[in-house]
């Protein structure tokens, strides 16, 4: 954790900051968090931003509808734009659906304890696909970040 020539890739990543330091006085280097990429590339180019994120945003109101047996599954085009303007943080899951809307992750080991040895076999899978797909999201959103200050610079000269 402590290799600056090795990237390490986290999702909201605070937490386990916080546990790192506290449990094993380990303070990670060369760090990236996707959820502050996404966050960063929302602030600057809310337009583009909301556009990649309609179809997951529209997925996951019609199921938390769904759930509640409300009768009007469609969410209209007001009610989508104001659930985006309100994602103060966005979870991974939600983030890979903006990127592949009809990805579906299950988040049965995002409370397990994970400080418990030896893992899981079951813990073992989720987080090699939850590292193959953090990875795929790293690029798409630097790749995305790239092209909007990329056009933000040609827009200066």
């Amino acid at each position: 954790m402590q290799d600056p020539e090795i990237i390490k890739a986290f999702c909201g990543g605070d937490n386990d900051f916080l546990r790192m330091r506290k449990d094993w006085n380990v303070f990670p280097l060369a760090t990236v968090d996707v959820q502050q990429m996404w966050l960063n590339w929302k602030i600057s180019n809310q337009e583009e931003c909301f556009e990649a994120s309609r179809t997951a945003i529209k997925i996951l109101m019609v199921e938390k509808r769904g759930k509640k047996k409300t009768p009007q599954l469609e969410p209209s085009e007001f009610e989508i734009r104001e659930y985006f303007h309100s994602m103060e943080k966005i979870g991974f899951a939600t983030l890979c659906q903006i990127f592949s809307p009809h990805f579906r992750k299950s988040g049965f080991a995002t409370l397990a304890d994970w400080t418990v040895r030896p893992l899981h076999p079951n813990l073992l899978k989720y987080a090699a696909e939850d590292s193959s797909y953090l990875w795929k999201l790293f690029y798409l959103l630097l790749n995305k970040v790239i092209i909007t200050w990329s056009l933000k610079l040609e827009r200066r000269n």
